[in-house]
């Protein structure tokens, strides 16, 4: 298995799956290593996968590989991420979440090559295969399924089904014009809405897979609603102790009418999130601040 390998298969994948769903494959333009010699082969060949893993077919690809002969689950792309976290990521080894990821590596390159820290080339050559083996695999499986959908029985409703998938997979800036409504019908405190959004958008883009078609938007709409409260709260100038002596409430009640509060913000004129926990205080709790 070589590089080239790769990239004629995943072409070949991109073929398949076309015949049925036009474009649903993206092209990758990261370019794979000439070979799996050394250390840069490899992280190259974990760059490269984890873009078609989890960009350009993430859809097809995790479609077509829980169908037979494979029928696998998300397992190889949530490692390639994790491993693309490692190898592309500066991280703290006084962070939980890092030292996880440090954990994770370190126990697939021992597994990979036999140790958890590799550093001659030989070692990353046999990552290397170890990865490229993985993927190849996949992407066998994925053009093996493509047989599945021309059957002429189950076939059509597949390929509405993968379809539908692709449909719900939003760019990321088709979520933009709701994010900047709500965060303005909130009262936007300066928050930075692009971060908010590339920390959400699997979340959301999961929400949009899993509501009911009826319900779809109103689903996205309370998720990014939830989102922007989240993320408001984080700004808050008081703290929960500071807001809930100005409201004279405590325990539950202050998160339910904080939450109140910020959902049925349009009701004022706009504020800041100060002067609406003010307002709320004097002209419905009845409290005085």
């Amino acid at each position: 298995m070589t590089p080239v390998d790769l990239a004629n298969r995943y072409t070949r994948l991109r073929q398949r799956v076309s015949m049925h769903v036009p474009n649903a494959c993206g092209e990758v333009s990261v370019l794979l290593p000439a070979n799996l010699e050394d250390e840069m082969a490899f992280y190259r060949l974990v760059n490269w996968a984890y873009i078609v893993l989890n960009e350009a077919a993430k859809v097809p690809l995790a479609f077509l590989m829980a169908l037979p002969p494979l029928q696998a689950g998300n397992g190889l792309r949530t490692e390639v991420g994790r491993m693309r976290t490692f190898v592309a990521h500066n991280l703290d080894v006084t962070s939980p979440h890092d030292r996880k990821t440090y954990a994770f590596a370190h126990s697939w390159f021992r597994e990979a090559c036999g140790v958890g820290t590799p550093t001659e080339n030989s070692q990353f050559s046999k990552c290397s295969e170890y990865l490229g083996k993985k993927i190849d695999e996949a992407l066998q499986g994925a053009i093996a399924a493509c047989d599945v959908l021309d059957h002429l029985e189950d076939g059509p409703s597949l390929v509405t089904d993968l379809q539908s998938r692709i449909n719900l997979q939003w760019d990321a800036h088709l979520f933009d014009p709701i994010l900047t409504e709500i965060a303005a019908e909130f009262g936007n405190p300066g928050l930075d809405l692009l971060s908010i959004r590339s920390k959400n958008l699997d979340a959301w883009r999961k929400t949009l897979a899993t509501a009911n078609e009826a319900d779809r938007e109103r689903a996205l709409r309370l998720k990014i609603e939830a989102t922007v409260i989240a993320a408001i709260a984080d700004t808050l100038p008081l703290t929960t102790k500071e807001i809930s002596e100005r409201l004279v409430l405590a325990g539950q009640e202050v998160v339910i009418a904080a939450m109140v509060i910020l959902r049925d913000v349009r009701r004022f004129a706009p504020a800041t999130v100060s002067e609406i926990i003010d307002r709320v205080g004097s002209e419905v709790l009845g409290s005085k601040t």
